[in-house]
């Protein structure tokens, strides 16, 4: 018998997130120097996020109620954005400090001045939170009681960050979709479209001879705003039907890329998903999503 068991973060590594640096205990001839204190806890959480590449959905959630538990998040978000200039309305100028998309995704030791390490480290790390934690930052930012620093944070994310997150997650379902396996007479395959300039994911799924099709929109402040699913093209379906099943979609296709598994069929978690659903209201019992040869 299978036991499920939850995944944890080395209690070594998560005690050296405990002392998060207080911004208001540095003068700015300090903060210059780049601290070891501050230094250390900031690759600490290099170290954290790192433990996410390759792990699987279920171990990635794990870690992220780790994280979500203790509330680490705060702190490290809120020493960033004052030293970042957000906690006054001037947030830190990432094209007048030149840094690359390169030097944003992956910090690596380097010459550079003190002050200038400790901004690449900060540019990482938040772009990482943003990657691996989206939704504790996205919490974090909704309660934000400064009107200032939410507006400061959210278009400097927009800015700076948006564009390279969407293009992760894009390249992802991508990958996915050149790789998931043929569709048969009984499972048919999931249509998945890529448009990457309109950012958006379209998917198609044959049900009783039609297609429905949805579109996945992510929107310019992503991932502090979440995705919109839209219907483009319905099958005959009370509205609250229809729209279960958009969010089954879309919810089958961002689990199959999550697990990074080509054989994780989001055809077979829609069309099960779908029958759970209307057994559950037991509103539509005679007209549940299936193919046509009566597949179970």
């Amino acid at each position: 018998m299978l036991t499920c068991i939850d995944a944890h973060l080395p209690e070594e590594l998560l005690s050296l997130l405990l002392d998060a640096p207080v911004f208001a205990d540095f003068v700015d001839a300090d903060l210059a120097e780049f601290p070891a204190s501050i230094r250390g806890y900031l690759l600490s959480w290099n170290l954290v996020f790192s433990a996410f590449s390759g792990a699987s959905f279920k171990v990635r959630n794990d870690y992220i109620e780790n994280i979500k538990t203790e509330n680490y998040v705060t702190p490290l978000l809120d020493f960033l954005s004052q030293s970042l200039g957000h906690s006054i309305g001037k947030p830190f100028n990432v094209e007048h400090a030149r840094f690359t998309e390169e030097e944003i995704k992956a910090y690596k030791l380097s010459n550079s001045s003190p002050d200038r390490e400790m901004q690449w480290v900060l540019l990482n790390i938040y772009y990482q939170a943003l990657e691996h934690t989206p939704n504790l930052v996205k919490s974090w930012w909704l309660s934000l009681k400064s009107k200032t620093t939410r507006l400061a944070i959210e278009n400097w994310t927009q800015k700076y960050f948006t564009p390279f997150v969407i293009q992760g997650v894009l390249d992802q379902v991508q990958d996915w979709a050149d790789n998931q396996e043929p569709g048969t007479d009984t499972e048919k395959q999931l249509d998945v479209k890529v448009l990457r300039k309109a950012r958006e994911i379209r998917a198609g799924y044959e049900v009783d001879d039609t297609e429905a099709e949805i579109v996945i929109k992510f929107p310019a402040t992503y991932p502090l705003e979440g995705t919109k699913v839209e219907g483009v093209r319905r099958v005959v379906a009370n509205e609250k039907k229809w729209n279960s099943w958009m969010m089954i979609i879309q919810g089958a296709i961002m689990f199959a890329v999550s697990m990074q598994q080509s054989h994780i069929k989001p055809q077979i978690l829609y069309t099960n998903a779908a029958r759970k659903i209307e057994w559950q209201h037991n509103r539509w019992p005679h007209h549940l999503p299936q193919e046509r040869s009566g597949s179970p």
